[in-house]
């Protein structure tokens, strides 16, 4: 698991950004990774998703309505945001 960013809003600039650091050559978390998995939140525009492409990681969409599928995920979640959102 990797925390990439923890913010309310991430722009589309950002998440390629993101997107250009996880697939960094040198010391990216996706360096040598073929796949990465993302649920269906905007944020994982068509822009992170390409710029992941080009790294040659596919990004593979997990299904709508599947909460099964990231619960532990969703759980970590709501852990960090208790831990850094203070409202």
């Amino acid at each position: 698991m990797h925390l990439a960013a923890c913010t309310r809003n991430l722009g589309d600039d950002s998440m390629k950004q993101i997107a250009r650091n996880l697939t960094d050559p040198f010391d990216g978390c996706l360096k040598d990774k073929k796949y990465v998995l993302v649920d269906r939140d905007s944020n994982f525009s068509s822009g992170f998703r390409t710029a992941l492409k080009n790294a040659g990681v596919e990004s593979v969409r997990l299904p709508a309505k599947s909460p099964n599928l990231n619960s532990h995920l969703e759980s970590y979640h709501q852990s960090i945001k208790s831990v850094y959102w203070f409202d």
